[in-house]
């Protein structure tokens, strides 16, 4: 935990995605290095709290060493905020059409760019490869094209169910 985390407060999941630190030699240290993180978390507030601690640790600890330091933020994404009556309708439809249902007890971590899209009323859901199958963003996932079918059943089931 960082300092001032609390046990309260929502989880932030930081994944390291990319580290560079100078060059393949022996006895130099670096002259320069590169860390990408990708952060998420069910708050917001927490994610910017989470953010602005980690920013400050760094600044701090650049100045007592007398490292240059340089921050950016990139692909930054609200919070996907899924509607209850939406979720059942999907569910409902997904039944109807005799696909198994699950509903994970924490918060999807996989919403990134979703929540520029649900602005209104709306839900996201996954279209599941099964247990046994790689997860998505892992080296040996590879989509299995049998979803598709199931998957277009589905997402027309909804788009009738509040179009018809």
């Amino acid at each position: 935990l960082l300092p001032g985390h609390t046990e309260t407060e929502p989880v932030v999941e930081l994944t390291p995605t990319h580290v560079r630190i100078g060059e393949p030699t022996f006895g130099i240290a670096p002259g320069d290095a590169s860390l990408r993180l990708t952060l998420r978390s069910p708050s917001r507030d927490a994610l910017d709290a989470f953010t602005e601690r980690c920013e400050a640790m760094l600044t701090e600890l650049a100045a007592r060493s007398r490292l240059r330091l340089r921050l950016s933020r990139h692909e930054e994404f609200p919070v996907t905020r899924s509607d209850a009556d939406v979720n059942a309708v999907i569910e409902s439809c997904a039944r109807s059409l005799g696909q198994e249902t699950f509903r994970p007890p924490t918060p999807l971590r996989w919403s990134e760019d979703f929540g520029h899209l649900v602005t209104s009323r709306g839900a996201m859901f996954g279209i599941g490869a099964g247990v046994d199958h790689p997860p998505l963003h892992s080296p040996g996932y590879d989509f299995p094209d049998e979803l598709l079918a199931p998957a277009s059943d589905l997402l027309e089931r909804v788009v009738r169910h509040y179009t018809d």
